[in-house]
């Protein structure tokens, strides 16, 4: 939770609180618990409900995409960096 930079609030100056942020929250831990292997906890978080669509938490999983810091300005603009860019900073660490 901590590599996607996961809050239940968007942060900043505008802190307002992400009131659906709780399935993915309890999707993670849900996941750890059952110590579900890594390749397919990657791949529901990146593509869930491609890969897996008759599994509604590989849907659920997709909350990666948006679990990071957002800024409500003009719209939903990324405060940290693109989507791309991202997604290739949180593999990379956590793979490392």
């Amino acid at each position: 939770m901590d590599v996607v930079h996961f809050a239940e609030t968007h942060g900043n100056d505008q802190d307002r609180i992400r009131t659906n942020a709780w399935p993915y929250r309890d999707y993670l831990i849900r996941s750890f618990n059952e110590d579900k292997p890594y390749a397919r906890f990657v791949r529901e978080q990146l593509a869930g409900d491609v890969l897996f669509p008759d599994d509604p938490q590989a849907t659920v999983a997709l909350g990666f995409i948006a679990a990071g810091p957002w800024m409500r300005v003009r719209c939903a603009t990324s405060a940290r960096t693109p989507s791309t860019g991202r997604l290739a900073a949180t593999w990379t660490a956590t793979t490392w």
